[in-house]
């Protein structure tokens, strides 16, 4: 009988994952404290709102306007409809001009501008984002989980960044280089992301001899000598 020798391998270091990119924006809407409770926010007329988490739906009605004067984050989903718009408070540039949803969101004929270099970032974080019915959209449209549909006579001055894309009926879709200024999409900045914890760089630990393995963790083996 031989005898047994136990060998314990190397540690093999911890997976970090890329940050969530709806986690920054939740952070920065939710900075001041504001919170909008109820299962609907509705918009009417003229309003001004951010940062702030709205934990419902919100409704803009028909002709509302809503100045982003910091972060919006709605828990729900958004309904924006006849001849809306969605700006940057006049002046703050360098205020996010940010709408994020975890459901769906709806523009229907609708004109949802901003002048300045630095267009809306408007995000779906698991639903859908729909633009149709001759609407005019200038923004940078973001749903990484699910579908965006432009259809029916819709502009999109911005982009179109989704799991699936759908386009018909007479649509426009044309990239904006203001795009590279929206944080969070590619070509973008940082903020309000939070700084990403550095990813350690791969160790590569030899097997036991005479063994292969790829995709299985061995802390140890056993060699019996005949």
């Amino acid at each position: 009988m031989g005898s047994t020798v136990n060998v314990p391998m190397p540690n093999v270091p911890d997976i970090v994952t890329p940050p969530n990119p709806a986690a920054g924006y939740y952070g920065n809407a939710s900075s001041t404290g504001c919170s909008k409770t109820g299962a609907k926010y509705t918009v009417s007329g003229t309003e001004q709102l951010g940062p702030c988490v709205i934990q419902g739906d919100l409704i803009m009605n028909n002709n509302a306007s809503l100045v982003l004067t910091g972060s919006l984050y709605v828990m729900g989903n958004v309904e924006i409809k006849n001849n809306c718009s969605l700006t940057r408070a006049e002046g703050e540039l360098d205020t996010p001009a940010v709408l994020v949803a975890e459901g769906n969101i709806d523009i229907v004929n609708n004109n949802v501008l901003n002048p300045d270099e630095k267009m809306p970032l408007i995000m779906s974080v698991y639903g859908d984002i729909y633009c149709k019915n001759n609407g005019s959209v200038m923004a940078a449209l973001y749903a990484p989980n699910g579908k965006i549909t432009v259809e029916n006579n819709t502009l999109v001055d911005g982009a179109i960044v989704g799991l699936q894309i759908e386009t018909k009926n007479n649509y426009t879709v044309k990239y904006n280089p203001a795009v590279m200024n929206i944080p969070g999409l590619p070509g973008g900045g940082s903020y309000p992301l939070p700084t990403p914890n550095p990813t350690p760089a791969p160790t590569y630990n030899p097997g036991p001899p005479g063994l292969s393995f790829k995709g299985v963790r061995i802390d140890s083996y056993i060699i019996l000598e005949q």
